[in-house]
């Protein structure tokens, strides 16, 4: 998911599978944040972390806009 559009594919092929939870390993994403999708999903992630971390390993929570309100 490191390259650009890519979490956004995920985020429609949720939506069009109708998943309220998608979890996505292997995101080489760096350090934990929380992104707003521009389509009212919500991606929490967590990867190495560090300024110099290499983009390796981490894990990612797609979730719905309800499933968003439960967490």
């Amino acid at each position: 998911m490191y390259q650009e559009g890519k979490v956004h594919q995920a985020a429609k092929v949720m939506k069009r599978l109708r998943l309220p939870i998608l979890g996505v390993s292997e995101t080489i994403w760096t350090g934990a944040r929380k992104v707003h999708l521009t389509n009212e999903e919500t991606v929490h992630c967590s990867g190495l972390a560090g300024d110099d971390a290499p983009h390796e390993k981490g894990v990612a929570l797609i979730l719905s806009k309800e499933a968003e309100k439960s967490l």
